[in-house]
């Protein structure tokens, strides 16, 4: 297999589409996969929240231990209000790390071809959107929108230009990291994949569908969280 071929292979498909009052709504690939692991979040919620306990058991303790994550994760990123945002900042971590380690099922199940839904361009511009408009939310939120619209013009009113800019510019940012990490491991892997045996795969798959995976996951939620700090500041 060439390298156009791999390409050509690791875009993103249509499965089928829906007509709605005479308009074509295409379902791809990654919206069944998004579908999936919103499955997935709801089933691993069931499971972790059942039956709690005073004295925790091993399970329990699992809940407990990803909770306090998230929440020192928020205070660290927005201080005293970052308790407010732990159940949206939860959920973007999750669906992140399931999302960007699914395409380890491609190693561990042979003839699976999984795409990670993150590696579709619209999936990840979607997420960097919901990512800004909670920095825009929290700010109106937390200071008013006269105070928030001031903030602009903070501290002189020369740089309210800039402040636009830099509105522009974070969810672009966002976008372009997390897009272009998965997407090239994903490339990466696939061409390595089809020019060596499995055994190299297998253990270059451990950073480039784990450890990477992981990384821009916590890096998306943590600038996220930093965003929404700087928006809910005095």
């Amino acid at each position: 297999m060439n390298i156009s071929e791999i390409l050509d292979n690791s875009s993103v498909k249509t499965v089928f589409n829906i007509n709605i009052f005479n308009i074509n709504i295409p379902i791809t690939e990654s919206i069944i996969m998004m579908w999936i692991i919103s499955l997935i979040l709801i089933f691993i919620a069931l499971i972790l929240s059942l039956k709690l306990k005073k004295v925790p058991g091993k399970r329990q303790g699992i809940t407990e231990s990803i909770i306090e994550f998230i929440s020192n994760l928020c205070e660290d990123g927005i201080g005293e209000k970052g308790k407010k945002f732990v159940g949206f900042i939860g959920t973007i971590l999750l669906f992140l790390v399931i999302a960007n380690l699914i395409d380890i099922l491609n190693v561990m199940i042979f003839n699976i071809d999984i795409i990670p839904p993150t590696k579709d361009l619209s999936v990840v511009i979607a997420l960097s959107i919901i990512s800004i408009s909670s920095v825009i939310y929290a700010g109106i939120k937390y200071r008013k929108f006269s105070g928030f619209a001031k903030s602009f013009f903070s501290p002189v009113a020369i740089i309210f230009p800039f402040k636009v800019l830099d509105y522009l510019m974070k969810p672009v940012s966002l976008t372009l990291r997390l897009f272009g990490n998965i997407s090239v491991g994903y490339l990466i892997m696939a061409i390595i994949t089809s020019l060596v045996p499995l055994i190299i795969p297998s253990f270059l798959s451990l950073y480039f569908d784990i450890f990477d995976g992981l990384l821009q996951a916590y890096i998306f939620v943590f600038l996220t969280t930093l965003y929404i700090g700087e928006a809910v500041e005095e």
